[in-house]
């Protein structure tokens, strides 16, 4: 009995130490608080415009080589080629590419051209990026007719070259820091030449050498 009574006063007195225990409150804004720093702790970064990721930055000063697959216009018939490249990064953002592009010849033309173009890199989603482009270009094409191909069995030959102007833009995609492809479309202007009477007769086509348009699809390495 005595234990019991032992027992009892025991548990009592527990209670009563529990029940003076003073509860303390967090204040509503400090809860907020300590949620909202949790919640961050967790939370991943989103993209935001106008921020370089780590895929654009330190590019200054760089170099870059690619190969392109070339299609052009050269009225009324397209050509198809391949070409190569080397760019320059004057800053992250500004690029400098030097290319040269062979065209295959085709409907008794073949013509190859080289160009210094100014690229300006806009980061518009993360590793991809959209650029105008401006140039130059020194652009030369033959127009060849063999004997047995032509109407009066002469073989005629004509040789072209121009200066002209670059004018249009593209767009690259990063695959990780060095690899990246890009795909270009831009309308070269060049002076007008046209093939003599009897080179026109001789193809039975009224193709002349001039403006153009460009396509470029290529792939790239950034050292």
């Amino acid at each position: 009995m005595k234990r019991t009574l032992l027992t009892i006063c025991a548990a009592i007195t527990t209670l009563c130490a529990v029940a003076q225990t003073p509860v303390v409150v967090e204040p509503q804004s400090q809860r907020t608080q300590t949620a909202q720093t949790t919640t961050d702790s967790y939370t991943t970064r989103s993209y935001s415009p106008g921020r370089y990721s780590s895929t654009y930055t330190d590019r200054a000063n760089r170099w870059a080589v690619g190969l392109n697959f070339n299609a052009a216009t050269n009225n009324p018939v397209w050509e198809f080629g391949l070409g190569a490249n080397l760019q320059f990064y004057a800053t992250d953002a500004f690029r400098i590419e030097a290319s040269y592009n062979g065209l295959l010849r085709r409907h008794y033309w073949a013509s190859w051209n080289v160009n210094l173009n100014l690229h300006y890199l806009i980061e518009v989603a993360d590793n991809l990026e959209l650029y105008p482009l401006v140039g130059v270009a020194f652009n030369h094409a033959q127009f060849k007719v063999d004997a047995e191909d032509a109407w009066d069995d002469t073989a005629y030959s004509h040789k072209f070259g121009a200066i002209g102007l670059n004018v249009g833009g593209g767009i690259q995609y990063s695959i990780n820091e060095h690899l990246f492809v890009k795909a270009e479309a831009y309308w070269k202007y060049a002076p007008e030449k046209l093939l003599d009477p009897e080179e026109r007769a001789a193809a039975r086509t009224k193709t002349h050498f001039g403006s153009r348009t460009v396509l470029i699809a290529g792939i790239g390495y950034c050292f």
